[in-house]
């Protein structure tokens, strides 16, 4: 591992460890061990999931709702907007998809190429008489429970929520968004080259000044969209723009093929 990567690592862990100080200030659940019991499950799992070598493995933020989540979110974005594309990279953005919601995040010059931010898989998980929704692969604590042997509900890929989130000159070259829901987020500026954002909820989302070289829109829903002055329109998409550059409302719902 360089020397970068590690000081990559280092900081996630010591962002993640400064919100978990925080904790006691955002629960009220029954007892002080039922508190403990559920942010150290949840650091733990963050902890094993940076440190992991293989590539199967995901890089999970914990379980969604703990106090430390949007935090976490926050660091890997800030590790994005200075990081080169590879696989440390690629990692990174991969994992924002397992957050609970990215719903007005700030995604800000963040280098998301290559990153599947459309569907995923979640799991419910019981813990301390608790409900957790957790991002990963189903069965990801076994077959038959989690790690402390209780039953692991697991449930169908569901979307990711990017609605309102600000994807200001992101980087999304080769991205999947495919299903994803980004009602009025905003992706000005954004470079989104060979992007899918196929069945899509985009309604009012901001594409003005944005390369969409060989993006593809079949299936999303784009009514009051904005895409003036954007660059290499595709043909469905462009064919639904007023004198203004925006879809008109009722139009675009969903875009048909080319």
């Amino acid at each position: 591992m360089t020397a970068t990567a590690l000081q990559a690592w280092i900081a996630v862990l010591a962002a993640l460890f400064a919100g978990l100080l925080g904790v006691l200030r955002y629960f009220s659940y029954r007892t002080r061990r039922d508190r403990i019991s559920l942010v150290g499950q949840a650091f733990n799992s963050t902890v094993e999931g940076l440190s992991s070598d293989a590539e199967a493995k995901k890089l999970e933020q914990g379980a969604a709702g703990t106090p430390y989540e949007h935090e976490a979110v926050a660091v890997i974005a800030a590790l994005l907007r200075n990081t080169q594309t590879g696989e440390l990279q690629k990692l990174l953005a991969d994992g924002l998809a397992y957050a609970s919601s990215l719903q007005g995040a700030d995604l800000q010059e963040c280098n998301l190429s290559r990153a599947y931010l459309g569907k995923r898989p979640r799991a419910i998980v019981a813990h301390a008489g608790l409900r957790l929704l957790v991002g990963g692969r189903l069965g990801h604590w076994g077959q038959s429970g989690d790690r402390n042997g209780q039953p692991t509900e697991t449930s169908p890929a569901v979307p990711i929520d990017l609605s309102e989130a600000d994807l200001f000159h992101a980087d999304l070259t080769g991205a999947s968004l495919r299903g994803a829901i980004a009602r009025d987020a905003v992706f000005f500026t954004a470079t989104a080259r060979q992007t899918v954002f196929e069945g899509a909820r985009l309604e009012g989302a901001d594409f003005r000044d944005a390369e969409l070289e060989g993006a593809r829109f079949t299936g999303a829903w784009l009514e009051r969209a904005r895409f003036a002055g954007a660059h290499h329109v595709p043909q469905n998409v462009s064919r639904l723009l007023d004198k203004n550059g925006q879809v008109p409302a009722g139009e675009g719902m969903p875009v048909l093929a080319v």
